[in-house]
């Protein structure tokens, strides 16, 4: 297999993407500890709620909103505020909780107080044995991360050989190329060959995509460049559910049916669990996806006010944490944070912040400005 992986740790972040021979993504993946939720995630969870009409319980896996429990079936009945088990059924929506079931034979390590996620379903150990061959590379950039997939991969030699520590700057460029291809599937625009666009906007209700001609002339050719696009999209993003597109007009019945094969191709290929539905004249196609997982700006990103959406706090306290892991040397480092950051930074961020202590051999120290725009955070020297 030709092609190169990238993977970048910190502890309560693992980010990862698979790349082709040309440097393009075919994967992208944030793995958060803090946000569980996957269909076929292991959990140990906190029941926090029992309702008798709904026959159910009210679970606490780390999320927004506790888990949905049913209990018909289960030998015996959980107590309200009892630690629990349970594995993922459905991924959580913007509007709803996952739904869960019990998972009693589930080890349970000694020592772990809920809410925890056990095991994750399908992360990057996961895709890396699917593999039928080798990447020509599997770059990590941090020990801790490299000698966890170096035990789990004991059994795949062929893995094992493509597996190594980036350093220096190979780490600095594993590290800025899965910022910036964040920063990319976050980003609305996306380009399309021949002078068009796409626009991916996720709303409460669907997610909503416009393909705009800009200077391209031909737009029969552009609808089929942009339903490959979006395909792969879908898929690098994690988008499910509704997803309505508005085509350009096709040029008539054979264009519209030309552009359906290759929307049904590309979706097959790429975007696994999609059903497509009408693909009307007038360029209006409805998809809809199952939803295995959470999309990739729900566990980044939070609602912004006016609408849209904007990086929620401890997804740039970890961001922040990555920038400072590749700080030069110095005696001293201080990190000047908002107060929705630094609260980030002592909660989910905290076993990051206190590794990259111990890394440069220092305290790092947390500097809380009220008037600091989340966003803008600062890495002070020396």
């Amino acid at each position: 297999m030709t092609g190169r992986w990238l993977v970048s740790g910190l502890p309560g972040e693992l980010r990862w993407a698979a790349l082709d021979a040309e440097g393009r993504a075919l994967d992208f993946r944030v793995e958060r500890a803090d946000r569980p939720g996957a269909a076929g995630d292991l959990c140990l969870g906190r029941v926090v709620a029992l309702d008798k009409d709904l026959e159910a319980a009210f679970v606490d896996i780390g999320l927004a909103r506790p888990g949905f429990l049913p209990l018909a079936g289960l030998a015996r009945r959980p107590g309200e505020g009892e630690a629990l088990a349970v594995r993922v059924l459905r991924a959580a929506a913007p509007d709803k909780g996952v739904k869960l079931a019990a998972a009693p034979d589930a080890e349970r390590p000694s020592g772990v107080r809920p809410p925890v996620l056990l095991a994750r379903s399908e992360g990057l150990l996961e895709a890396l044995l699917a593999l039928t061959d080798a990447p020509e590379a599997i770059l990590v950039d941090d020990e801790a991360s490299l000698r966890r997939l170096q035990a789990a991969l004991a059994a795949r030699p062929e893995l094992l050989s493509s597996l190594r520590l980036a350093g220096g700057a190979e780490a600095a460029a594993v590290e800025a190329g899965l910022s910036e291809l964040l920063a990319a599937l976050l980003d609305p625009e996306v380009a399309l060959a021949g002078g068009g666009r796409l626009w991916i906007e996720p709303t409460r209700a669907l997610v909503a995509v416009d393909v705009d001609r800009g200077a391209a002339r031909d737009a029969d050719a552009l609808n089929e460049a942009a339903a490959t696009m979006l395909a792969r999209q879908l898929r690098l993003r994690d988008l499910s559910g509704l997803i309505a597109v508005d085509f350009l007009d096709p040029s008539g019945p054979a264009a519209r049916a030309a552009l359906r094969v290759r929307f049904e191709a590309a979706l097959a290929e790429q975007a696994e669990g999609c059903e497509l539905g009408r693909l009307g004249g007038d360029g209006l196609a409805l998809v809809t996806r199952r939803r295995a997982r959470p999309a990739l700006h729900e566990l980044v990103s939070e609602p912004a006010p006016g609408g849209g959406w904007r990086r929620e706090p401890a997804a740039l306290a970890f961001e922040l944490l990555r920038r400072a892991r590749l700080a030069a040397a110095a005696p001293r480092l201080r990190l000047l944070v908002s107060r929705r950051v630094a609260l980030a930074l002592q909660g989910p961020g905290r076993a990051a912040l206190e590794a990259l202590g111990a890394r440069r051999g220092h305290a790092i120290e947390l500097v809380e400005e009220a008037a600091r725009a989340d966003e803008l955070p600062e890495i002070v020297l020396g």
